[in-house]
Order: structure tokens, then sequence, then C-alpha cells
């Protein structure tokens, strides 16, 4: 099933989620072709999403796009337009390229980074209320300006991961490389590169 036949908005203006349902109706993978599609409220999909090149979902403010079934998607395509109150829940990692994130070093990394740490699972007021899904980092380097901060429970921690040996966060005052500490990555598999080591934040979870 594709959404073009379905004669939705590729322009990111027209709410398309009653469009979604009925093409999410038909239970088969839904390929979503190149444009931007807004969902002005929750939303939930239990079929397949196919992100063909080009192709991304914009969220209104506040709200939440749940998808039971697999995402299929390059890891380095963004397919998602959100701000920080929107969420992207996921039966899957996240990668933070698929928020935004750019992996040449230029922009600010934190904002997707944050984006995809708060969409892992059902957040609430008090922390993870479920086990949140990992975040994916792709190759590349990441220059971050805003900090990142997991608010986690007592009960989950939060698995962060990327390419082996292949990714980086990059501060604005980095000047030489500063491995992340190792509680908070997965196989060192990635290092943060600066000196404003209060750019990833943990918050009352249990590490990943």
């Amino acid at each position: 099933t594709s959404l073009k036949d379905f004669a939705v908005d590729p322009t990111g203006v027209t709410d398309c989620r009653a469009l979604f349902l009925a093409a999410s109706n038909a239970g088969k993978t839904l390929d979503i072709p190149a444009g931007t599609y807004r969902v002005a409220s929750n939303l939930t999909v239990a079929v397949p999403l196919n992100f063909l090149a080009g192709a991304k979902i914009k969220l209104d403010a506040g709200v939440v796009l749940t998808c039971s079934k697999t995402i299929i998607a390059d890891p380095v395509q963004q397919i998602f337009d959100i701000d920080l109150t929107s969420r992207i829940l996921l039966a899957q990692d996240h990668s933070i390229c698929w928020y935004g994130a750019l992996r040449d070093n230029t922009g600010d990394a934190g904002v997707p980074f944050q984006k995809a740490v708060n969409s892992c699972g059902n957040l609430t007021s008090t922390g993870y209320a479920t086990q949140p899904g990992g975040v994916f980092v792709p190759q590349g380097v990441y220059r971050c300006t805003s900090p990142v901060v997991y608010k986690g429970s007592s009960a989950f921690g939060i698995k962060i991961y990327g390419d082996i040996n292949s990714g980086s966060f990059r501060g604005d005052n980095a000047s030489s490389d500063t491995p992340i500490d190792p509680s908070l990555a997965v196989g060192s598999q990635f290092s943060w590169r600066g000196t404003n080591r209060t750019f990833l934040r943990f918050q009352g979870g249990n590490g990943c």
C-alpha cells in the first residue's frame, strides 16, 4: 500500500491523520513517498511504515505518534519533524538522524538527540513507566550545543550505542578528545569530543 494512493497532501500543510488511518487499515506495509505529511492529533499505526527517500512525518506540538510495527528507513535520513513536546513511540530503537541530527559537525545535534531520548518509552512526569528503547548514533561527528537529559525512573535505564568505533560528539569548546564516561556508553562505541561534560546528563536512572 502506498500513501500516494490516498491523495495525501505532501506539503506539510493539511492534517493527514485520517488518511494515514485509512491507508493503514489495509493491513499491509505502508510506503510513504517523498514529501512532508502533517499529523495534528495523536495517531496509532499498526502496520510497518516504509519511508522512501525524502519522506517525513511532521507532528503538531504535543502530538504522539505510536508505531507498533517496524519502521523501515535509512538510519541517516530525517523522517520525523517534531518539537520537544511531541513524541514518537516505536517498537524499536531510534536513530538520532531520524530526528534531524547532522553527521558533518554542523548544526546542533543536541536537540535531535533529546527528541530521540524523549521518544524512548512511556515517559511520565516522574520517569519512564515502561522500559525505554535505545538510541542509535550512526557514523559521523555530531556538534552539540544543547544538553541532553535523560529523566530515568528508578527502574529503567536507557541504551545509547553507535557504529563500532565510528561516532563522536563535539562540543562548542572542543579542543581535544575526552572519552565519554564508559558507564554511559555500550562497548565504548563512540566518544564525547570536548570539555563540557554536562552535555549528557542522566537523572534518577540506573545507567545504560
